[in-house]
């Protein structure tokens, strides 16, 4: 079996400044220096912004949810997950 670089997706409100965001720059600096492949997915951000210091080559996404806001989604949150990573996995 050929061995796989691990990745992971974090989903996360937005990555301007806060206390979740920190952690979050945290959670994603730590796996990407130890060679994880890392994806971020923001929810409530499409601009993109971005107020926390990432390493290069961490990934950034906005996850549409076509405005609904949190609570919105048709599928439930997990089936929105699953789409997220099916669209991404490519390049994921």
């Amino acid at each position: 079996m050929e061995n796989q670089q691990q990745r992971i997706l974090i989903v996360t409100a937005s990555l301007r400044f806060g206390g979740v965001e920190r952690m979050v720059q945290n959670i994603a600096n730590y796996y990407q220096t130890r060679g994880w492949k890392v994806l971020i997915a923001t929810l409530l951000d499409p601009e993109g912004k971005v107020s926390v210091s990432l390493n290069p080559g961490i990934e950034t996404t906005f996850f549409k949810n076509e405005g609904q806001g949190l609570s919105g989604f048709k599928n439930g949150p997990l089936r929105q997950m699953d789409f997220l990573y099916q669209t991404n996995h490519a390049r994921f």
